[in-house]
């Protein structure tokens, strides 16, 4: 165990499994204490057990879950030294199935709870600062036919397309609508 990050404290957002997990788990053997943060109360549990981590269940949609996060934390860790905003979601869907709901949530947890959360830690972070990492994904870059790429909630404007330095989809559709492919 390297302990490189001794007696800071990290929050990981999305950390039940996947990239959230990993991160958590390579931040445990660096020697840091963790918070793990995810909306499926089962799956974060084990996850926590699993690298000797305390857990909050929280549905980031949610600014009241959000905010009650911010107490939570305070009473279960006291500081954040750290916070990994990792929890993301997609809905890979035709754009005929796209509802307001839908779309509203994926704004939220992807493009909304990162700086709510933020926020709500803030007074948890000591005076000399912390750090703050957004987690995102190459995903949106990959073009699918007839759907429409809610992953790019997470950055509130389309990827850059590779090679072009913009924006600019290869496909004249989008120029009108641009989160779609």
């Amino acid at each position: 165990m390297n302990n490189e990050f001794e007696g800071l404290v990290a929050v990981v957002t999305g950390a039940a499994q996947g990239i959230g997990l990993a991160i958590a788990a390579e931040l445990h053997q660096r020697g840091a204490r963790l918070l793990l943060v995810d909306r499926n109360a089962e799956a974060v549990a084990a996850a926590a057990q699993s690298i000797q981590a305390e857990f909050a269940v929280a549905d980031l949609a949610s600014p009241a879950q959000i905010e009650a996060l911010g107490a939570t934390t305070a009473a279960l860790v006291s500081k954040v030294d750290a916070l990994i905003n990792n929890a993301g979601i997609e809905l890979d869907l035709p754009f005929e199935q796209i509802t307001a709901e839908a779309f509203d949530r994926v704004i939220a947890v992807n493009l909304r709870a990162p700086l709510l959360l933020a926020r709500a830690l803030a007074p948890l972070f000591p005076p000399s600062g912390g750090a703050i990492v957004h987690i995102s994904s190459i995903r949106p870059c990959l073009p699918r036919c007839h759907s429409i790429r809610l992953l790019q909630g997470r950055h509130g404007r389309p990827h850059p397309q590779p090679g072009t330095g913009t924006g600019a989809p290869p496909h004249p559709r989008q120029r009108h609508l641009p989160w779609i492919y």
